[in-house]
């Protein structure tokens, strides 16, 4: 027996995509369930922008019960023309299960338990590999609304069901050089469904983004700071085991702080921006121990510093 389930406002909000990812369908694994995830088609016809794009290759709409013809389900928006970049709502997602309602229904429960899980580890690894803000605990503004997990039965069965998610969606503001590739697609979802979870250091960049795109420089330029000291410490790290230094002398090196571990590296060759100090070093230094307000340029700088010193040693 196969289960669709329309995922219409998941754990994610709308997320931009480059025309050529779209119409595909990829292989998923959610609770060791093994699935696929279809992406909506591209609409290929001439209209204004902001056209609605047309719903999976697989959609059945004969099977959706649930969806009123009427209610125009919302799977996405291309909104650039002629880049044909699209906003994403919602995916359709079929699994094979047993064969018996009985069991089937239990598979069911704990896919919808894991669900939630999957798509914000997704989230994450699209986040870092394209800087889209997708955060639903603070979202940028835009479109909200709340919605509703549709599910459906394909079989001989007529049992239908329907389960309420209270979770807000966003739709912000694009930027064309965000929208996420088919190769960072595949990368996403090939690691979400290996419960993968991006480096820390990636991680903590995205927040910096995501402060900075809120006013909270500080806070911006804080996570900066610890993403750049994440990454160097690493760097050293590796050279100093392969180098064949002692242990302890090690473990010293790493609980330098980060003024002294910017010395250590500039002594062993390890590079890093030669506007660390002054923008990345010194802004973190104001904001941690004076206290000071800080601008959003100050934090733009900073940010600009941590982004190559993390890119450049660790490129996802």
């Amino acid at each position: 027996m196969n289960a669709q389930i329309i995922n219409d406002r998941q754990s994610i909000s709308p997320i931009l995509f480059k025309p050529n990812v779209l119409g595909r369908e990829f292989d998923i694994v959610i609770a060791k369930f093994k699935g696929k995830i279809a992406l909506p088609q591209l609409n290929n016809v001439a209209s204004s922008t902001f056209k609605p794009v047309l719903s999976p290759k697989n959609y059945d709409i004969g099977v959706l019960h649930l969806i009123h013809k009427e209610d125009n389900l919302r799977w996405g928006r291309q909104i650039a023309q002629p880049s044909g970049v699209t906003v994403v709502e919602n995916y359709l997602m079929e699994f094979e299960l047993a064969k018996t309602k009985a069991k089937a229904g239990e598979q069911m429960v704990l896919i919808e338990k894991a669900i939630d899980k999957w798509f914000l580890l997704l989230r994450d690894w699209l986040e870092v590999l394209t800087y889209q803000d997708l955060s639903l605990s603070e979202p940028l503004g835009g479109v909200q609304d709340t919605g509703n997990f549709l599910w459906s039965w394909k079989g001989r069965t007529i049992w239908r069901g329907m389960t309420a998610s209270s979770i807000n969606i966003t739709l912000g503001s694009p930027a064309q050089e965000r929208a996420v590739t088919l190769r960072q697609w595949k990368a996403a979802v090939k690691n979400t469904n290996a419960s993968k979870i991006p480096p820390d250091e990636h991680l903590l960049l995205r927040d910096a983004i995501a402060r900075l795109l809120r006013g909270q420089y500080n806070y911006s330029i804080i996570f900066s700071a610890i993403a750049a000291d994440i990454t160097l410490k690493i760097q050293l790290e590796q050279k100093l085991i392969k180098s064949r230094r002692d242990r302890r002398l090690i473990k010293t090196l790493l609980r330098n702080t980060l003024g002294k571990l910017l010395d250590t590296c500039e002594t062993l060759s390890i590079a890093f921006p030669s506007n660390t100090r002054n923008d990345l070093l010194a802004a973190r230094n104001k904001a941690m121990h004076k206290h000071a307000r800080l601008s959003r340029e100050e934090a733009k700088n900073c940010l600009a510093v941590a982004d190559k010193i993390v890119n450049t040693s660790s490129k996802l």
